[in-house]
């Protein structure tokens, strides 16, 4: 029998955490001088959608942010720019360390963040394990009531292109979108599992259990 524990603490969305509010005049890098930001790298909590807000219409421009995700590697994902709103990266950072734009800003004030949703690094399980998985997820609610949802994917943890794993919720909807304690199963093994929990403040603990080698 393996059992994995892992707890997942999150806290309010920073909108400055990255980049404090600034025009960029062209094409290139943003100043990484925000929040949460040390010589030119902002680092997270926990593992999170980075969110870049204008107050202008940048929708015609692409913003690239690069860092690394929840296990430490190295990914980069490009997004739409924002139109006087606040867009978010699918992918989860816990460090960014550089931010560029494509073009001069139309907004006068942009600021790059984190929010959304925060996640735990993939929790890869044994797939020659007995198709016999347990889970529970415990929330600690001294700290909050986060919305949370567990996932699950295919791709091979220890092969897989950082940031290019596909992720599933669980088939169980009692173990999707929940702000209470919960148990549930797996009737086939998962290459891994994650934790995903909203940003508001908050934690939450999730506890796997696999059966044996399956293997004759």
């Amino acid at each position: 029998m393996r059992q994995i524990t892992k707890k997942l603490t999150t806290g309010a969305a920073v909108g400055n955490a990255v980049c404090a509010s600034q025009q960029p005049l062209a094409a290139g890098a943003l100043t990484i001088n925000g929040a949460n930001a040390t010589a030119g790298v902002a680092t997270f909590p926990a593992a999170y959608a980075v969110s870049i807000t204008s107050n202008g219409n940048d929708s015609t421009r692409t913003f690239t942010v690069t860092g690394t995700d929840a296990a430490g590697n190295v990914i980069s994902q490009t997004v739409t720019g924002p139109n006087n709103t606040t867009v978010f990266t699918t992918l989860a950072f816990k460090t960014v360390t550089r931010v560029t734009i494509s073009a001069a800003s139309v907004g006068t004030a942009i600021t790059v963040g984190f929010g959304s949703f925060a996640v735990t690094e993939p929790l890869p399980l044994d797939i020659h394990g007995r198709p016999d998985i347990s889970l529970q997820v415990v929330v600690d609610t001294a700290l909050g009531t986060p919305t949370w949802t567990v996932q699950q994917t295919l791709d091979n943890p220890f092969t897989s292109t950082p940031g290019t794993m596909t992720w599933f919720d669980h088939p169980d909807v009692n173990l999707v979108s929940q702000t209470v304690n919960r148990q549930g199963n797996y009737a086939y093994v998962p290459a891994a599992v994650r934790l995903r929990i909203n940003a508001t403040a908050g934690a939450a603990t999730l506890t796997i259990i696999q059966s044996g080698d399956n293997r004759a």
